[in-house]
């Protein structure tokens, strides 16, 4: 048991059995002295409670770092399409975000976090894209689907090609009982999207598993 618990310097962390809780240089030296004290002790009981010591203890200290962001780059025209911007998706390499001014969905470059660049776009009326007042959007795998407000509809793109990005399907408000006026937020769980729609007072559920060809599944309105 003695063996379980160790301070791997090379990673600057403390590795368990399950896994590895990484440290920030400045926490390594108060870490140091408090595995010092681990290794007078032989009973589990007490290495335990210093092991339990030593994870919240990192934890306090991730959460107060947390507690003062920095500035780490942003982006402003470029060729970006970014005229008030609604909301954003993070996926890998590439962020997502519609903005509902430019009515589009622009594809940003992300992998160097201080210098993000412009990657790829897609308007309103692109290949048949709605995106009139886009407003939320969320990203699953090949993906985007896009609530759309002003064009009262769950716009799908397919963003395999983050360069290119292309319209794939959509569906409005009535389309088989679709209750999509003034959609305002999209989640994505599955074979389908769950859609709020403000002005249909209604949570739409949009069957997807063919993204070129969404179907209205079920909903459900307020009083």
């Amino acid at each position: 048991m003695n063996r379980i618990y160790l301070v791997n310097q090379s990673c600057k962390g403390i590795t368990w059995l399950f896994g590895t809780v990484r440290l920030s240089k400045n926490r390594q030296a108060l870490f140091n002295i408090m595995f010092r004290l681990f290794g007078f002790y032989n009973e589990p009981v007490m290495k335990t409670l210093l092991m339990l010591c030593l994870i919240i203890l990192n934890v306090w200290c991730t959460h107060a770092q947390q507690l003062n962001p920095t500035h780490a780059g942003g982006i402003s025209g470029g060729g970006a399409l970014l005229t008030s911007p609604q909301s954003v998706y993070v996926s890998g390499n590439y962020a997502y975000v519609v903005s509902s001014n430019s009515s589009s969905l622009e594809i940003l470059d992300i992998s160097n976090p201080a210098a993000p660049v412009h990657k790829g776009s897609i308007t309103d009326g692109t290949g048949g894209a709605l995106l009139n007042y886009p407003s939320s959007l969320y990203v699953s795998g090949n993906y985007a689907y896009v609530a759309s407000a002003n064009s009262n509809a769950l716009e799908i793109v397919d963003v395999s090609n983050p360069v290119a990005p292309v319209h794939k399907g959509s569906i409005t408000s009535g389309a088989g009982g679709a209750l999509l006026n003034v959609t305002i937020s999209v989640y994505v769980s599955g074979n389908y999207a769950y859609v709020a729609s403000y002005g249909s007072n209604a949570l739409e559920i949009i069957d997807i598993s063919n993204p070129a060809a969404p179907v209205h599944k079920g909903s459900i309105t307020g009083s």
